[in-house]
């Protein structure tokens, strides 16, 4: 496979070489780690950043007061996993290759980043606008007095005014002092369909979940006559600079937002089985992923169910000449009570789907029942299905 590789490649004036290939293999590194309501999350591994972002946002989220309800029909219950969105730390200059560069788990890790950045959530109040994190290279900052953070104006405010305290955007110099939110640009683009994710279980608990990527859409559009593969096209996904954390380097694995999940009940030695998900659909595949795991862990919830819940996905917009705004972008299946209320504590909305329609991310999911049993699901929006082979 490697010299067809090199022989066509070079023939048209790639320089790749068969020592290059024979100087790549498959590292096994430790899954990102959380715990999320008694559950243990293991995440996809740096250099992918889906893992970190779940792990961080699941730990965030079970900061919030249980609840019982669906968020498809509480507000309050979205309103929370919208927020637990908005608080994960920013990725950039901390997940990469971490053969090439150091990389900083514990801001996604450690329960304390949780239990900080949660003071930053107001149940009635949402965060409303992006602010860079430029500490990256450090641990994520506090929420403290200082924070530049801005909420929509109280419901109570008749001209809408920036009011003082918690619920205002607070003048500081230091940025570094900001929520680093890890949310994609919602400019339209990028929504193609070229990730596949597949998991599969079997009678004795041992779970396994996939996902492989080759960019948008099909990637490269290039294969190798004979060897029956496309090639990606994910150069685009590092930066420029050969100097920069995370660059375009010989050798430097990819920092995809892919994110295969493997959930299990309890900790430490006491840990069984649950769940295996993982998505295709570019920015929706943290959405699908982080979604189904609420449904599964937070209310008991069979895979099939769990893949049918509608997706939301929280992004930005630019926002003229000020701070670029949070946008959240929803299928259709949110009761008209949960988007009043959404609205109602300041959230900017758009819907996505038709009445009736899912339309985002392309996910899979089994789940482990006990007694040699398995439930598969198969997600609607693309022709998924879930079946069994005795």
């Amino acid at each position: 496979v490697a010299e067809r590789i090199v022989e066509d490649l070079r023939g048209k004036g790639n320089a790749m070489t068969e020592r290059d290939l024979a100087r790549y293999w498959a590292a096994e590194r430790a899954p990102m780690t959380g715990t999320y309501r008694g559950h243990t999350i293991y995440g996809s591994a740096p250099a992918t950043t889906g893992g970190a972002t779940l792990v961080s946002k699941l730990q965030l989220l079970d900061r919030q007061e249980a609840s019982t309800g669906a968020y498809a029909t509480d507000a309050d219950r979205l309103h929370a996993m919208i927020e637990a969105w908005k608080l994960t730390p920013e990725t950039s200059g901390r997940i990469a290759d971490p053969g090439l560069w150091p990389v900083r788990r514990a801001a996604f890790e450690h329960p304390d980043t949780a239990r900080t950045r949660w003071q930053c959530f107001d149940p009635q109040r949402a965060i409303t606008s992006v602010v860079d994190d430029e500490a990256a290279s450090g641990a994520p900052a506090p929420c403290a007095p200082g924070l530049r953070v801005r909420r929509s104006p109280a419901p109570s405010s008749p001209t809408g005014a920036r009011r003082q305290g918690r619920s205002a955007w607070t003048a500081t110099a230091d940025r570094s002092s900001a929520v680093a939110p890890h949310v994609p640009r919602l400019d339209g683009s990028r929504e193609g369909k070229g990730t596949t994710g597949f998991t599969v279980a079997d009678g004795d608990g041992n779970m396994v979940a996939v996902t492989q990527t080759l960019g948008t859409w099909g990637g490269s559009f290039y294969m190798t006559p004979g060897l029956g593969f496309l090639y990606n096209d994910k150069l685009g996904s590092y930066r420029s600079s050969p100097d920069a954390y995370n660059a375009r380097l010989p050798f430097a694995r990819n920092a995809t937002s892919i994110s295969p999940t493997l959930v299990f009940e309890g900790a430490g030695a006491d840990q069984t089985p649950l769940l295996a998900a993982g998505a295709g659909g570019n920015a929706w595949i943290t959405s699908a992923v982080y979604q189904i795991v609420e449904g599964v862990v937070h209310r008991g919830l069979g895979p099939q169910r769990a893949l049918e819940q509608p997706r939301f996905l929280v992004g930005e917009t630019p926002d003229g000449d000020g701070p670029d705004s949070f946008l959240v972008q929803y299928e259709d299946g949110l009761a008209p009570s949960v988007v009043e209320g959404l609205r109602d504590r300041g959230h900017r909305l758009q819907p996505i789907s038709l009445r009736g329609e899912l339309r985002m991310g392309f996910a899979a999911a089994v789940k482990i029942l006990g007694n040699g049993a398995v439930a598969a699901g198969g997600d609607p929006r693309r022709a998924g299905r879930g079946g069994a082979i005795e």
